[in-house]
């Protein structure tokens, strides 16, 4: 995998050496520009605005302030970094600065919430998902982990799970998780979730008794969805690939519940709104819910 750039986006809060640290231990493996991004947003109120020239000294200090705050947590990273603080919506901007900057990879950081509190980060989360045309890291916190020996310590990848469908826009995700898989030397677990008892519109169903036949089916699918292996992963990557009954969302859930997982890597379509409500999304689910950290990869055309 080749990371040029990376582009760690930050909020400033402490959540934020959580980033920082992902970010750090990618780029020194991949030899990676590292920029260190915050967006200085101040809504403007329409009736109590004040002047022109009061709004810019005002945005010049939050700048100011920006800088030296990602400094400070930067402090103790062994590892060159640029600061790249702008004006702007966080998410609109940070979007555009990756494309501008021709970034490879987009890294942020998520609390493990409950209640209201994670479903508007997931509703944040989502969009940012959903409003990026790059590779999108969300690095889930671990409130069990100190932070005291971060700078220091290296991350880990040992089992990467792939949600994968049987089209096309799968090729991307595959091939991601399989060049990480590689270079983490790492195991490489993809599955597809097969959300009717027998998928008739995945293979066309053989005849005989029910059981047999849908052996047989998912042994069709299994061999399919290995076809769209990267070349490149064959021998040179631990690959299980599984077909299981159930929903995307729940059957990826599930699994990186019950078997130690380090990363989730799904891939992201652009729906319209009715689309998202109707059909929902599995890369939302695993963004609000998953126990790890999560990679969204844009499906392209």
């Amino acid at each position: 995998m080749q990371l040029r750039t990376i582009l760690c986006a930050v909020d400033l809060s402490s959540l934020s050496q959580t980033a920082m640290h992902y970010a750090v231990n990618l780029a020194r493996r991949y030899r990676s520009r590292l920029l260190v991004f915050h967006a200085v947003y101040s809504a403007q109120d329409q009736i109590y605005a004040t002047t022109l020239f009061e709004r810019g000294v005002e945005q010049t200090e939050m700048v100011r302030r920006a800088r030296e705050t990602i400094a400070s947590l930067m402090r103790g990273f062994e590892y060159p970094w640029e600061p790249l603080v702008r004006s702007g919506e966080p998410i609109a901007t940070v979007a555009r600065i990756a494309e501008e900057m021709d970034v490879d990879l987009v890294i942020a950081a998520s609390r493990g919430l409950t209640g209201v509190k994670r479903v508007l980060l997931g509703q944040l989360l989502e969009r940012l998902a959903r409003t990026m045309q790059r590779p999108l890291l969300i690095v889930r916190e671990q409130p069990e982990v100190s932070i005291d020996n971060i700078h220091t310590r290296p991350i880990s990848l040992k089992r990467i799970l792939a949600g994968c469908s049987l089209k096309e826009d799968c090729v991307p995700v595959f091939r991601h998780a399989a060049d990480l898989a590689r270079d983490w030397d790492a195991i490489l677990e993809v599955v597809h979730a097969m959300e009717s008892p027998i998928d008739g519109t995945a293979e066309e169903a053989a005849e005989g008794p029910y059981g047999d036949v849908q052996r047989d089916l998912e042994a069709r699918l299994r061999d399919r969805l290995i076809s769209f292996a990267p070349e490149e992963a064959s021998g040179s990557v631990q690959l299980n690939a599984a077909v299981l009954p159930g929903l995307p969302g729940e059957v990826l859930l599930s699994w990186c519940c019950r078997t130690p997982t380090d990363l989730v890597v799904v891939g992201v379509r652009h729906h319209s709104r009715i689309e998202k409500v109707i059909l929902g999304s599995t890369t939302e689910s695993m963004l609000r819910h998953a126990p790890c950290s999560v990679l969204t990869v844009p499906a392209r055309a």
